[in-house]
């Protein structure tokens, strides 16, 4: 990531002392991390010569990027390669800059949208919400809600919305349970249960999760895919959805959009404890829709079982067979 800030044409460049700069220290990370891969270096870190020399002899191919100014660039490198070792400030630059490429890649989309203002986002949501745990992935937990309470996210409303849903697929790609297979390739309803016959059951993948959405977060992800111009994101307006994200058998995670209706049929099928005939399903939620005053009429079997069709080809209901 570029250094935007101004620079005089003397070394101004502070050590990371304070949450001020650790955006500029991507590059001196990755030295880092090739020093630890080497096995004949394994001891370097105990020695400040050797340090040094690692970084003087690596400093060129390590910052050879053309988007960062040539003044930072110098100021950088003096820094790296001149000033003396401080142990307990090196391994804070790395859990800093550990735990900052850890929440880029766990919200790429949402740290795109505040483009320079990450850096300083960053250091605030450190200072609110201190890690309380040494696993990264958990010191991310809290960033979707932070966003909400952060000055720099007021322009984008839809931000916390998506921080959250990057973090439940960072979450569900993590999860240890296995995304199931559908047994039967038979669409929910196409056989129905008799005495004689075995019974079309539905169940939810284990590793999947609803969220009701005010913002149209799919289409944003969309938008920022196609590299939209700033003033795109400024004009979004509120959109309800539902979207449920479930990780499929090859391990991957894919995005549902759907009605308020089967929202609550999937929610239903979540919360079963054992698998459910298509019957059973529609009268569960016949009933639901009754309670909560839905808009909507309750759908027939038929219905209900062309809707979850494409959501059982997709795995997300997996459909099993019982006697």
């Amino acid at each position: 990531m570029s250094l935007k800030t101004p620079l005089t044409s003397q070394p101004q460049f502070t050590p990371p002392s304070t949450p001020a700069t650790p955006d500029a220290l991507d590059a001196y990370q990755a030295t880092l991390g090739q020093l630890l891969l080497q096995p004949d270096a394994e001891n370097a870190l105990t020695s400040a010569e050797a340090l040094s020399a690692f970084l003087e002899n690596t400093a060129t191919q390590v910052f050879s990027n053309e988007t960062m100014p040539a003044e930072a660039l110098a100021q950088v490198k003096h820094w790296l390669t001149q000033q003396p070792l401080n142990r307990l400030q090196q391994y804070r630059i790395m859990v800093r800059g550990n735990l900052n490429d850890t929440l880029k890649t766990i919200f790429p989309f949402s740290t795109t949208v505040l483009k320079t203002q990450w850096p300083q986002v960053f250091d605030r949501y450190l200072q609110a919400h201190p890690p309380q745990s040494y696993l990264l992935f958990e010191c991310a937990a809290a960033l979707p809600a932070y966003l909400a309470t952060d000055s720099a996210a007021e322009p984008y409303p839809f931000l916390p919305e998506l921080a959250n849903i990057e973090y439940i697929e960072a979450k569900l790609l993590r999860a240890e349970s296995r995304a199931e297979t559908p047994e039967s390739a038979q669409a929910p309803g196409e056989q129905r249960a008799e005495s004689d016959t075995p019974a079309v059951r539905l169940t939810l993948n284990p590793v999947a999760q609803g969220i009701q959405c005010r913002w149209p977060v799919q289409g944003v992800v969309e938008a920022i895919k196609a590299e939209a111009p700033a003033a795109f994101f400024n004009a979004i307006k509120p959109e309800a959805a539902c979207i449920w994200v479930f990780r499929d058998a090859q391990f991957k995670c894919r995005f549902f959009n759907v009605s308020p209706v089967i929202h609550a049929a999937l929610i239903l099928l979540q919360g079963a404890p054992t698998p459910v005939t298509l019957a059973q399903l529609t009268l569960q939620l016949t009933q639901l829709m009754q309670q909560a005053n839905f808009k909507a009429h309750p759908p027939s079997e038929d219905d209900l079982a062309e809707a979850l069709a494409p959501l059982q080809s997709a795995g997300l209901v997996i459909t099993t067979l019982t006697r």
